[in-house]
Order: C-alpha cells, then structure tokens, then sequence
C-alpha cells in the first residue's frame, strides 16, 4: 500500500510518536514493512527493513545518518516462527 504520508498526518508529521506493529514472516522472507521518502530528494526518510538483521532507517533534512548509519537490531524477523 503506498500513500503520501501528508494525507495521514494533516497537521505536519508530529514531534513525539509510536509505530506499533505485529506481523508475521514466512521463514527467509526479506522486504520493508514501512518506508516514507523525502518528498524533495524521494530518498528513504523513516523505513523498517525486515531480515535476519532487520534494520531501522532514518535520515534527517542532511542526509545523515542515512542507510549505512541507521541501526540494526540483532534478532532474526524471518525465522518463520
């Protein structure tokens, strides 16, 4: 499902918030659970990457950290269980 995160957040992406989520992989299976882009650069802004190592991106108005700097998590998402 794509939709432009403007027509979710009306008032302007908010300070302080949560992403709450549950899911379920089939075992091996990699991908992205979510994923915003700057709407100047359409590079990713806020995304979750889901692997055996999933990772947390996230860039500010410079670009930093970016892809490379984002943290990854140590627990397998795709184990199937």
């Amino acid at each position: 499902m794509h939709i432009n995160y403007r027509m979710s957040v009306l008032d302007g992406f908010p300070h302080d918030f949560s992403i709450i989520t549950t899911f379920r992989s089939k075992k091996d299976r990699r991908g992205s659970l979510f994923m915003m882009y700057s709407g100047a650069t359409s590079k990713e802004s806020l995304g979750l990457d889901i692997s055996e190592e999933p990772r947390l991106i996230y860039a500010d108005q410079n670009g930093l950290p970016g892809i490379g700097g984002s943290p990854r998590f140590r627990v397998n998402m795709v184990d199937g269980e």
